[in-house]
Formats: C-alpha cells, sequence, structure tokens
C-alpha cells in the first residue's frame, strides 16, 4: 500500500507509527521491539 511519503522511503507504519528511511538493522530493531 502506498503511503504517500516518497521523501521518506523506504517507509513503513505499523499500527499508527510511521518509520522511514529503513534498512534491514532498523526493520529487525523495530520488530524485535514489538510486544
Amino acid at each position: 500500500e502506498c503511503l504517500a511519503a516518497c521523501c521518506g522511503a523506504p517507509m513503513m507504519r505499523v499500527n499508527e507509527t510511521f518509520h522511514e528511511f529503513l534498512t534491514k538493522e532498523k526493520i529487525d530493531q523495530i520488530l524485535a521491539s514489538l510486544p
């Protein structure tokens, strides 16, 4: 789904929080912090 934020790509939304400028390491950190 398009998040309409190309300037922050790659990005994702987890619940209501947007995470921008993702790297593999950032994704791993985000996923590890989820309950």
